[in-house]
């Protein structure tokens, strides 16, 4: 469930941060321009499926480039940032690096990643998914695959309360907790409506919708007065029993994806990822459907939704071959052979030839993400800048204020001003 739970588990960021202290600006490539040979190590968490498809993509890459070795690094995300910080400073990292938006401007902004806006072609991707990996007047992340924000309805609960599913193209925040308080109301106690759906990107699309914005190259993009409104949101889902009360909300969040309220039938709404609908099918049983996120407007055109990466691709600085490292990216997104391959597994590929080459051979639930993911497209707008450095402890220090508030110890207004004052001192502002 895209909670605050799901915003936090970014593994080891202050570890790795310290690491890469020992790396410092000067990092840089030791030679090795030719792409057609070399000896590489390539870095990634992920799962079983992931593994498996990432190991067949390095397999097919031989028959681009016979003379580069690559060596595969699998691991899990709970010991891959930890172990990747170690590396960086041990000038000892993969040559090509699996990254995620939460980091990419810890090493990035360090020195620890190559520029790759001259090496790896994003010409053919949909607009405003390149820059996904932009810091400064650099590209230092490629897009793995695109993923968004959405909300997801069990149809068999709404069936049982008797309730259609919303029009999302047109209803408002106001609307969505109307809708979440009825599902509880008509479910007879079986059920309750939706999550009480917090976290920084969350706060970012309110903020957004009204011409602000969580981070901005300065810092924070709000005051506390605009986001008193959002969590005072929240807590309506409370006080009306559109949300669970807020211990059995917390309780669910550290429960792993297949045994949360939402994908048991304990709640006909959640708040997931696009590229989470298979999975939560599979879990549910249901055919479920993928709703767009609310607007104050009342018009989805007027959204300021944004694709997210679902990872990127980076190359390290320390490569001594980093034109074939940036070679491999550039096969890994923009070659037939590694896309249908790699599929939608992380995310919809951001190559539109790509995407529209695979489209076919997706299963029911890939697709139906695909789909909804060229649906929104007219209220998609810029993607928020990468989180700054710090921003773990930020998302922490958002958690604390809000369970506070859910919890009822303290009002939105000092939830607010208390997450700020806080946060104000555990960003780094880009130099």
């Amino acid at each position: 469930m895209l909670t605050r739970r799901g915003l936090l588990g970014i593994g080891a960021a202050g570890t790795a941060g310290l690491a890469l202290a020992a790396c410092g600006k000067d990092a840089g490539p030791g030679g090795g321009g030719d792409p057609s040979t070399g000896e590489l190590r390539l870095g990634w968490w992920g799962n079983p499926t992931r593994n498996q498809n990432t190991e067949d993509a390095i397999a097919a890459y031989k028959d681009v480039a016979p003379d580069v070795t690559i060596t595969p690094e699998a691991g899990d995300w709970s010991s891959y940032w930890d172990r990747l910080g170690t590396q960086v400073a041990g000038q000892d990292a993969p040559d090509i690096i699996q990254m995620d938006m939460a980091y990419i401007r810890e090493y990035g902004d360090r020195g620890a990643l190559l520029d790759l806006a001259d090496l790896v072609d994003t010409s053919k991707f949909a607009e405003g998914t390149a820059e996904a990996g932009q810091l400064g007047g650099g590209l230092y992340g490629i897009n793995c695959g695109v993923n968004s924000l959405t909300f997801l309805a069990n149809p068999t609960l709404f069936e049982q309360a008797g309730m259609d599913l919303p029009n999302d193209e047109t209803w408002t925040w106001e609307e969505m907790a109307e809708v979440g308080a009825e599902l509880t109301a008509k479910s007879g106690g079986k059920f309750h409506g939706m999550p009480a759906w917090s976290g920084d990107d969350a706060m970012n699309l309110w903020l957004r919708q009204n011409g602000k914005s969580f981070y901005t190259e300065e810092g924070f993009g709000f005051e506390a007065d605009d986001i008193i409104p959002f969590l005072t949101w929240i807590k309506g889902l409370l006080d009306t029993q559109a949300a669970p009360p807020a211990a059995v909300a917390v309780e669910d969040e550290s429960k792993s994806l297949d045994q949360q309220a939402f994908a048991t039938g304990k709640m006909a709404i959640g708040s997931y990822w696009s590229n989470q609908v298979k999975a939560l099918d599979a879990a549910s049983g249901e055919d479920l459907v993928i709703l767009r996120l609310p607007t104050h407007a009342g018009n989805a055109a007027e959204g300021k939704f944004w694709y997210k990466a679902s990872m990127l691709w980076s190359v390290s600085a320390q490569s001594k071959y980093p034109d074939a490292a940036a070679a491999v990216v550039d096969f890994l997104v923009n070659n037939e052979a590694a896309v249908k391959i790699i599929k939608a597994e992380r995310g919809l590929p951001p190559n539109m030839d790509m995407r529209e080459l695979i489209m076919d051979d997706l299963d029911p639930s890939d697709k139906k993400a695909a789909e909804f993911i060229n649906e929104i497209a007219p209220g998609i707008s810029d993607s928020p800048i990468p989180p700054l450095i710090g921003t773990t402890a930020v998302r922490t220090t958002l958690t604390n204020a809000t369970n506070d508030m859910m919890f009822g110890k303290i009002t939105p207004e000092q939830a607010a001003n208390q997450f700020l004052d806080t946060a104000q001192s555990q960003i780094t502002i880009p130099s």
